[in-house]
């Protein structure tokens, strides 16, 4: 009894020691699904060319330079639209602590178009500002796809993970908060990374569900469409919380200003072989 405890123990040093996954990736095949925020981040010098010097202007004078300030603006704007009744949602979704307006919810469920959000929008600032320039810039760059594909760019890094992860036999999915033709646009135009991407790519307006931590309904719906349980399922986020299989076992966290710790993560859990 004794000896069967020692040699226990010692197995047990042994495995922590060499800091090896306990299961091989052959028994780990997973469907891995990416955050779509990790896949594309902003491109500041294409927004400035957009705004251009009379947008830049304003923003100065305005004293709302920051992406932060803009997009409390643009949603105080967006909270003034009346939908139809059929379109209009009256979801709570909050981002980066801010109540999202109910019609910017019914845009990213699919209920309401592009072409109307912008139209909408514009009207809203015509009436509201006297300087439109800026904030009408700002309308295109959220709800006309190819403005809004404009000023994004490929994160690179993480388009090399996803090529390792299926090269050891993993299917990567993408997952995220767009309209359609907005994901449409983007895997368009940006197809030389996208492309990579074997599995579905989805966004909210393809599930009609709004990908946040208040509701679950987009994951359930997203896993319906793998035809996959959960436990076969590994979400990688941008927050932890906005997931609401929240545990280690099902979620990873990832930051695009750092995907070397996002592969390390990986690595742990068997998906990535060790480095050399």
């Amino acid at each position: 009894m004794i000896l069967k405890k020692i040699i226990s123990a010692l197995l047990l040093c042994i495995l922590c020691s060499t800091c090896q996954p306990l299961f091989t990736m052959d028994d780990q095949q997973k469907q891995i699904v990416f955050d779509m925020n990790l896949l594309v981040q902003p491109d500041p010098t294409a927004a400035l060319q957009k705004l251009g010097i009379s947008g830049i202007s304003q923003s100065l004078v305005s004293g709302s330079f920051n992406e932060e300030s803009s997009l409390i603006e643009l949603f105080n704007i967006i909270s003034g639209i009346n939908l139809e009744t059929k379109s209009q949602d009256e979801e709570t979704v909050i981002w980066k602590g801010l109540h999202v307006p109910s019609a910017m919810v019914s845009w990213l469920k699919g209920k309401a178009s592009c072409e109307t959000m912008l139209e909408n929008t514009k009207s809203r600032i015509a009436n509201t500002y006297y300087w439109t320039s800026r904030m009408n810039t700002l309308a295109d760059m959220a709800f006309n796809p190819t403005s809004c594909t404009q000023v994004l760019s490929p994160c690179i890094e993480t388009f090399n993970v996803i090529e390792q992860l299926q090269s050891a036999g993993h299917t990567v999915h993408a997952l995220g908060n767009w309209h359609s033709d907005v994901r449409s646009s983007i895997t368009s135009s940006l197809a030389d990374s996208f492309s990579k991407i074997k599995g579905q790519i989805l966004v909210s307006g393809d599930l009609g569900h709004v990908k946040c931590k208040e509701h679950s309904n987009v994951y359930t719906e997203f896993l319906h469409k793998l035809d996959h349980d959960n436990d076969h399922v590994l979400f990688i986020e941008t927050e932890s919380k906005h997931h609401f299989y929240a545990n280690e076992q099902n979620t990873v966290v990832g930051n695009v200003a750092n995907i070397s710790l996002l592969a390390a993560q990986l690595r742990r859990k068997g998906l990535l072989p060790s480095k050399e």
